[in-house]
């Protein structure tokens, strides 16, 4: 299904929605084709939901261009929400319903997970999809794309497995741009800060309020919150890659986050830069072991995305597009 026109590439609260269904007929000729749209959120009303595309032969595409979908967004929408979209297509003699899924605003989170080992990525976003945030998990960042979420995670790794974002790429630039534009950024990495970008690597560091000038060794232990900030009373062990853990220095708006137990280094720096917010470290969140409440991944992660001032939503739907049918018919989302 193709969606349009919109502003942004996504529905947004308030805003009213063309949607064109694009379908091709994979059995025998079929006559008196018709499709319907339905939806059953609350936040969605559909306002022209049906089309008829004739008779279509064997193999043939046919879409209701001419005719095409409507429903509006209400303007008291939750951003970040997912919700499912039923299409029908019935024609003499059968029926096949199919489904699609579209997300209102922009969705809540992407996880950057580049490395060889990738002992982060899929636990961040295990986290935040247990915790109801829609979004989704990534190996090769859409640079082009980045404003469809409201948070970036980025996961760099511990050395020997770390991944150096080049300082002459398009990745740097793209998350700073994404950053001016209000997306607030998480950016894990042991050598990110004081070595990558001193050797090569794009200087992260005046976006994130962070000032490191000392590369580190391998003496990461404990992972404690700080007093008076939101990771206070946390105590984390640290089992992780454990090598080169930059030292972390807050600047500007920085403070300190998170530190080393022994010897006493911070090892995470968070910001509010007004438009957006950040959370630096320098050890990788995947490596840290839960103990008790609030001693866990999942409360870390839960406290970050709430600093992001990002809220969860009460009901998912799988984020990918589903086909239920059995029939002659298939919906394609180009």
């Amino acid at each position: 299904m193709d969606v349009g026109p919109l502003a942004n590439g996504h529905p947004d609260p308030g805003e009213t929605v063309d949607l064109i269904a694009t379908m091709k007929n994979f059995g025998s000729s079929a006559t008196n084709v018709h499709i319907e749209l339905e939806a059953s959120d609350p936040y969605i009303t559909i306002i022209d939901g049906s089309a008829d595309l004739g008779d279509m032969a064997e193999g043939q595409v046919a879409d209701n261009s001419a005719d095409p979908f409507s429903f509006e967004v209400a303007a008291h929408a939750p951003t970040g929400r997912i919700v499912q979209l039923s299409l029908e297509a019935t024609f003499t003699g059968g029926e096949t319903p199919s489904g699609l899924v579209v997300c209102i605003g922009r969705y809540d989170y992407l996880v950057w997970d580049p490395t060889g080992d990738h002992t982060s990525g899929p636990i961040i976003a295990a986290i935040l999809d247990g915790l109801h945030y829609s979004g989704a998990y990534t190996e090769s960042l859409p640079v082009d794309r980045l404003d469809d979420y409201a948070s970036l995670w980025v996961s760099c790794g511990v050395y020997p497995g770390n991944h150096v974002v080049d300082s002459g790429g398009l990745e740097g630039p793209a998350i700073v741009d994404y950053m001016a534009n209000g997306g607030s950024v998480y950016l894990e990495g042991g050598d990110v800060w004081a070595y990558d970008s001193q050797y090569g690597g794009f200087d992260f560091r005046p976006h994130f309020e962070i000032d490191a000038t000392d590369d580190g060794s391998g003496d990461l232990s404990h992972v404690l919150g700080e007093m008076g900030t939101f990771t206070e009373g946390m105590d984390l062990l640290y089992v992780g890659e454990n090598s080169y853990i930059d030292r972390l220095n807050p600047i500007g708006s920085g403070y300190a986050l998170m530190q080393n137990s022994s010897p006493a280094y911070s090892c995470g720096i968070a910001a509010d830069q007004g438009t957006y917010r950040t959370v630096g470290t320098s050890f990788e969140l995947g490596g840290l072991q839960d103990g008790a409440e609030p001693s866990t991944k999942t409360a870390l992660v839960r406290e970050i995305i709430e600093f992001f001032e990002i809220a969860p939503n009460d009901t998912l739907f799988v984020d990918d597009f589903e086909s239920s049918g059995t029939g002659n018919w298939s919906a394609t989302v180009p």
